[in-house]
């Protein structure tokens, strides 16, 4: 209501006399206070015209007039180079990262505490701390699990190699062919354990495949075996078959007793006899049993003797007459608990030592049986007489018994000469 008046009291003054009589209503304006400017102080101006002056009218703004004299850039250092290019007309200004910093610095404030930046090398206090599950080690918990699960806190021997076994890292001992020494120095004295390396005078390999040389004593396969035995009757072709091609196959007499045997000449026949005392010798055979009835094969090591081997034989016995009823792993008359299923298929028998007075005996891939005084699988003394090579069959019918043999190998190391 007080608003009606006013405006109705100052509408009347402007419509007589069109100047408000104190000091054009304090504006200021030299000109009179329209009854329209009065309105638009309390309505407020339209949107076209939407700045009140201080007559009362309404207005837009519009753009003053000036120029610009210099142009100049401030320091931008060190991380950035700029200059100004006509910097009285029309202005461009330029800057470059900088590119002289000092290797492996960044920029930041290295000083540890408040303060400006710039280029500095990195501290350990800047660095986050890394937890075990940060570099893939969630199950670690300390220092020393940290250190186990990379490399084991385990001083390695001399000449050890650190190798992974899927799992860790462990220090190991190369094994194989050859032997590594402190100084990093590799011996290899065999390829693929069978060969020795050309030039080598401590070791001595032989094999023999009998698929060359006649079937008479002393010319039998490459490396002349001496057929004998009780009536022995023949060695013959087995005629073979993949991958066993050079099969031997050795016969006996046709009385009840008969043997027939395969052995090294005279020269050769204590080869690996007196392995039983040195440390590092092997043989292997490769055989089959035809018939399984009636019949004892002996195939490993002995005296040589034609008769059926007793004390001095080491190697794997079948035999009717000793009820066997499997295949056996015999030192002397002493044979392993440990038997292998009988049958004509061949077989690998391989003998060897690593220590003297110790043999060891493998049928096919099976574990490995030792034999010695103590302390061993089957506690018996192999003989210390002189044994080589032998493969023997035994009738015990009054017909022809055979045993084949498909290869022999014997290497023995350590030697000097």
């Amino acid at each position: 209501m007080v608003q009606k008046i006013i405006i109705a009291f100052l509408l009347s003054v402007s419509a007589a006399a069109q100047v408000l009589p104190v000091a054009n209503g304090g504006t200021g304006s030299s000109s009179g206070f329209t009854a329209t400017g009065v309105v638009n102080l309390f309505s407020g101006c339209s949107s076209s015209y939407p700045l009140l002056k201080y007559d009362g009218t309404c207005t837009t703004a519009s753009g003053g007039s000036g120029t610009v004299t210099s142009v100049a850039m401030g320091n931008v250092s060190p991380l950035f180079t700029c200059s100004v290019s006509n910097p009285t007309t029309a202005a461009s200004i330029s800057c470059t990262l900088t590119s002289t910093v000092t290797a492996y610095y960044v920029f930041g404030n290295c000083s540890g505490s408040t303060g400006s930046p710039s280029f500095c090398a990195l501290t350990s206090n800047m660095l986050p701390t890394l937890t075990p599950s940060a570099v893939g080690l969630s199950n670690v918990t300390n220092d020393t699990q940290t250190q186990a699960a990379v490399v084991p806190n385990t001083a390695p021997g001399s000449g050890q190699l650190l190798v992974g076994n899927g799992s860790a890292y462990a220090p190991q001992t190369v094994s194989g062919d050859g032997t590594l020494n402190s100084s990093g120095a590799l011996t290899v004295s065999t390829v693929k354990g069978n060969v020795p390396v050309s030039g080598d005078t401590t070791s001595l390999t032989i094999q023999d495949t009998f698929l060359t040389g006649l079937f008479t004593t002393g010319n039998i396969g490459q490396l002349g075996w001496t057929l004998n035995g009780t009536s022995c009757g023949s060695a013959t072709n087995a005629g073979g078959s993949w991958p066993y091609t050079g099969a031997l196959q050795l016969a006996t007499g046709t009385t009840s007793g008969n043997t027939c045997q395969i052995k090294f000449i005279n020269n050769l026949a204590a080869i690996a006899g007196g392995g039983l005392t040195w440390s590092s010798w092997k043989i292997i055979w490769i055989l089959k049993i035809p018939t399984t009835s009636t019949v004892g094969v002996y195939v490993g090591l002995n005296s040589g003797a034609t008769s059926v081997p007793t004390s001095d034989f080491i190697g794997m016995r079948y035999d009717t007459t000793s009820s066997d009823t499997a295949f056996n792993l015999c030192a002397g008359s002493t044979c392993d608990s440990t038997t292998y299923t009988l049958d004509t298929n061949f077989h690998k028998l391989t003998i060897y030592s690593t220590v003297g007075g110790t043999v060891w005996m493998q049928w096919d891939s099976n574990t490995a049986r030792s034999f010695c005084s103590s302390s061993c699988n089957v506690t018996v003394t192999p003989t210390g007489a002189g044994i080589g090579p032998i493969a023997m069959a035994v009738t015990r019918t009054t017909a022809a018994r055979n045993v084949q043999i498909d290869y022999f190998w014997l290497q023995v190391t350590g030697l000097s000469r």
